[in-house]
């Protein structure tokens, strides 16, 4: 997967991973014939977050990789297996037989990439709320005085990832709005994928693809990734 890995700061890097949530821990390592590299993928668990470390507790199966994740060596780490979600880089710190198989990693960088929406994708933490406006050609008029809430979890120019309570179905067209750079934005887009959040205060992840952005709001959305990624800049370590 081709981009460019950006080290996030402790503040945003909480709100996208936390302790109980599940990931997938990607290695490699070279064929029996050592004629070609295969890809092998772990189940885990987080422990903890704490002081840029992170403590993962690896599924029964990794007990069978468990000498591959040897100190020093290189992992990528996704937080699912959709467009939606964050992939990571990072650095197994140590390794340790307690309560199961468990490793340390260094505080991740995340992947800031062109995806197939367009444009890279940046986190985005802000209060949203949505109003139902149709599903499969049907008006849905009796929803129209009704509003949902939720946050946002990351943003490109093509769409929004919603976090909320409601699991809302593929299909479905909303009109979203959220504040961004102190300016308001409505848009309507078309829920695109819908996955379990892994948190306890949102249920969901809802995946809206906009169907509507207008230059101004396109040149705003453009604005605000570029300041973001800039912002995770100013702390990367490669």
């Amino acid at each position: 997967m081709g981009g460019t890995y950006l080290r996030l700061n402790q503040m945003d890097l909480a709100r996208i991973l936390h302790p109980n949530q599940r990931l997938e821990i990607t290695l490699n390592r070279s064929s029996s014939d050592g004629t070609k590299m295969e890809r092998i993928s772990v189940p885990a668990n987080i422990l903890s977050l704490e002081n840029g470390l992170i403590q993962l507790s690896l599924s029964e199966e990794g007990r069978a990789w468990f000498s591959l994740f040897r100190t020093g060596r290189a992992v990528t780490i996704h937080t699912g297996r959709t467009d939606g979600l964050f992939t990571f880089k990072s650095k197994i710190i140590r390794r340790e037989v307690k309560e199961g198989v468990r490793i340390v990693i260094e505080s991740p960088k995340i992947l800031a990439s062109k995806e197939r929406r367009g444009g890279p994708r940046v986190p985005l933490i802000v209060p949203v709320v949505y109003r139902v406006v149709s599903f499969r050609d049907k008006k849905l008029f009796h929803l129209a005085d009704k509003i949902g809430t939720g946050e946002s979890r990351d943003l490109s120019n093509g769409g929004i990832t919603l976090l909320t309570d409601l699991q809302l179905p593929i299909g479905m067209n909303l009109l979203v709005e959220f504040s961004l750079e102190g300016e308001s934005v409505s848009l309507v887009g078309v829920v695109r994928r819908v996955l379990s959040a892994n948190r306890q205060d949102f249920a969901y992840a809802v995946g809206v693809q906009f169907l509507e952005a207008g230059p101004d709001h396109q040149e705003l959305i453009t604005r605000a990734i570029h300041k973001k990624g800039e912002i995770f800049k100013g702390g990367i370590s490669l």
